[in-house]
């Protein structure tokens, strides 16, 4: 849970700044489909022990989606898509 939760450490900072640059959203994609495999083979297998983590897991990287696509990059170079703002500029 500890790996799921780390990128959120930084959720006061992008709800006070309204910018998840320091969020990455390919970790955060990643995130989600590796908490949703494993928690669906955990279900497959009945072990509870599997699936509860792992599902929280997809739900945390989940959460951290959502702050990418409610609060955009600005366009500083961050992580969460100032790729795709700086070629809108060009």
């Amino acid at each position: 849970l500890v790996y799921y939760a780390s990128p959120l450490t930084t959720i006061k900072e992008v709800l006070e700044k309204r910018d998840a640059s320091s969020l990455y959203w390919p970790i955060s994609c990643a995130n989600i489909v590796n908490g949703m495999s494993w928690a669906t083979y955990g279900l497959a297998l009945n072990d509870w022990l599997l699936f509860a983590p792992n599902a929280v897991g997809a739900a945390l990287g989940a959460s951290q989606m959502a702050l990418i696509r409610a609060y955009p990059s600005r366009g500083d170079g961050g992580g969460a898509g100032g790729e795709r703002l700086e070629t809108q500029r060009r």
